[in-house]
């Protein structure tokens, strides 16, 4: 049969759990102080997450907007159609997308019209995205920007 060997610290003295029973009160306060901080921050980083989401999205709907007023040549008569297409592509690309995470959405295209078959149309856009978690009343909501100047000469 073997000799089963006990455990020795180093000075040559037995093993005792005194020392391991002190430290199970440390682990629990160290968690205590830390769990805000860990919360805090992953809670900001999905607020952050969510605004670079909502900014992606409403630059990419405003380019489609933009996108479409560039294939199609604007005259007086259809200005006034064009300008409400836009603002329903805009609005449909984005709603499609971002679905309820946002208060609000305006969008603004304003089409100045040149000589010949030229114009500018200028699509400004706007939301408000509401924090998930206030910081004591420092923010309630953001509001996300995008504008696009597109010119055409034909």
């Amino acid at each position: 049969m073997q000799a089963t060997k006990t455990r020795r610290t180093p000075s040559g003295g037995k093993f005792h759990n005194s020392r391991r029973k002190g430290r199970c009160g440390v682990a629990a306060t160290e968690l205590a102080l830390l769990l805000p901080i860990i919360i805090g921050t992953t809670v900001t980083s999905i607020d952050l997450g969510r605004m670079l989401h909502v900014s992606l999205v409403l630059g990419n709907s405003v380019r489609m907007g933009a996108d479409y007023v560039a294939t199609r040549g604007v005259t007086s008569d259809s200005q006034a159609a064009v300008t409400s297409e836009i603002t329903n592509q805009v609005a449909t690309i984005f709603t499609d997308t971002v679905r309820s995470e946002v208060e609000q959405l305006e969008v603004v295209p304003t089409i100045s019209l040149g000589s010949g078959n030229s114009h500018t149309t200028r699509i400004q856009a706007s939301c408000v995205v509401p924090i998930l978690f206030s910081w004591g009343g420092l923010f309630e909501d953001v509001t996300i920007e995008r504008s696009l100047v597109v010119q055409r000469y034909r």
